[in-house]
């Protein structure tokens, strides 16, 4: 047999708990669930960090973002000088193409981090590639529904998680992930006959959170249930939470709970969205006869909160934000149908590809391979990490079987009992009866942490949109 390609397909903020195979009762994703049914799916996966660039980059460097130096936003125009996904499997003979997003720290027009064919990178630098692509009109049009885009003057201003639960305004065809689910078809059918490495970027169900009518209809908003931590006490919450004037939090009045469920049914109208371009992509793989020699795994760059702990976006360490879905086929390694709940990273895919190809990777990876894990179901490891810093204060989590940990520099820490509190509804940090682990699990997350230089990063100033303050501790008891 002749070395196997590597398609991976990375949505954007979909949380693990929002698919079908994972047991979601309202969701509908026909095509992961079908590729859940022919690999594994694992249930305790994590991004690196919880937000799009960090998680980004220290995945396709497969180090921790304290080590690949993209910590915020701020720092993605910085090249990493490290070997890439891309740039590893390219020396080892493979072509290499990434459509629609990739965001990862030093890609420019002139840097292609590894990949000889790039196309409709729409939040680097790039983004001029899709507006020749659509022309100038469809390409303001569609970048009136992205956050961080100045819209053409004349175009219409939204609301990012669609409390109207509204379609987009603009055909299929002009659509961002169609266009890169299409990109992506034409390279299989280009490099069938050469081992290639593929990044499918997938942007949704990032907001804004407009999908085609036909997605919207899928769901009836009267149908959707509340979170049932919508509306509890969120006092004990660091500053980067609790006070930060930029987290788009859903204090009470803010939407009512018909919006609400609006903006529910709108986020799942765009999961079965990308799930269709998902599903375009592998009835294309194996029309071209590609699918039993190529490595196919989908993963998401973090997750959403979506009014769990009356909170949106993610930019924190609750499940809902940093718990990512991780799904793998690997011919002749995964069993169809198969699960595992081991604790994975996303770090872990990069040592995993070359492991599957027999690549030797590079030093100094944070992650492992999951290839012993996928054939034997074997012990992987006792806790894995994630990292947030962009809102000028240094954050880690440690999560163990039980107990997660979030260490946030010179603030109130977290402690949550998933076992007991799967909903991380009670921190436990100031109970006496937890000081013992709160130490321990302290001294883990700050074990070989190099916390990066903080003063070029502002803090946040107090919210005066949240009522009255509650007294906190800055630090365990």
């Amino acid at each position: 047999m002749s070395r196997p390609n590597i398609l991976f397909i990375l949505s954007d903020q979909h949380r693990r708990d929002a698919a079908g195979c994972y047991g979601h009762p309202v969701v509908q994703t026909p095509n992961l669930d079908r590729l859940a049914a022919s690999g594994t799916r694992f249930t305790r996966t994590y991004a690196e960090a919880p937000i799009c660039g960090p998680s980004r980059s220290a995945l396709i460097t497969g180090r921790y973002v304290h080590k690949c130096g993209a910590y915020t936003h701020r720092h993605m125009s910085e090249d990493m000088g490290l070997p890439t996904m891309a740039s590893i499997f390219r020396e080892a003979g493979y072509v290499t193409g990434a459509f629609g997003k990739v965001h990862a720290a030093g890609e420019s027009d002139t840097n292609d981090i590894g990949f000889d064919e790039r196309a409709l990178e729409i939040y680097t630098p790039m983004k001029s590639d899709y507006q020749r692509t659509v022309g100038l009109e469809k390409f303001w049009e569609y970048c009136s529904y992205l956050p961080h885009y100045k819209p053409h003057p004349d175009a219409k201003e939204r609301n990012g998680y669609n409390p109207k639960n509204e379609p987009i305004q603009l055909e299929e065809e002009f659509i961002l992930d169609r266009l890169s689910a299409d990109r992506s078809i034409e390279f299989l059918q280009q490099h069938r006959e050469e081992p290639f490495f593929l990044w499918v970027g997938l942007e949704k169900p990032h907001n804004e959170m407009y999908a085609p009518k036909r997605f919207h209809d899928m769901y009836d908003p009267s149908r959707i249930e509340l979170p049932g931590n919508l509306y509890n006490s969120r006092d004990r919450l660091p500053d980067t939470i609790y006070d930060n004037p930029i987290f788009p939090i859903n204090t009470p009045g803010t939407y009512t709970d018909d919006e609400i469920r609006n903006c529910m049914a709108a986020y799942y109208a765009n999961v079965s969205y990308m799930d269709e371009q998902l599903g375009r992509i592998l009835d294309a793989l194996k029309q071209q006869g590609l699918d039993e020699n190529t490595i196919v795994v989908y993963a998401s760059d973090h997750g959403e909160n979506l009014f769990n702990h009356q909170m949106v976006q993610k930019q924190c360490f609750f499940e809902t934000a940093v718990g990512v879905p991780l799904i793998c086929r690997i011919p002749g390694v995964t069993e169809p149908g198969s699960i595992r709940h081991q604790l994975t990273t996303l770090l872990d895919l990069l040592p995993t590809f070359c492991d599957a190809c027999g690549i030797e990777p590079p030093a100094g990876l944070d992650g492992k391979s999951l290839l012993p894990t996928l054939r034997n179901n074997s012990p992987l490891r006792d806790a894995v990490f994630s990292e947030f810093y962009e809102y000028g204060t240094a954050e880690r989590m440690v999560r163990c079987d039980r107990w997660k940990y979030v260490h946030s520099e010179g603030d109130l820490h977290q402690l949550y009992d998933l076992e007991n509190d799967p909903d991380e509804n009670v921190n436990l940090i100031d109970h006496p009866e937890y000081q013992a682990i709160c130490a321990e699990l302290d001294a883990l997350v700050c074990r070989d942490w190099a916390k990066p230089d903080m003063t070029d990063i502002p803090k946040p100033r107090g919210d005066t949109r949240i009522g009255q303050k509650s007294h906190r501790t800055p630090e365990f008891r």
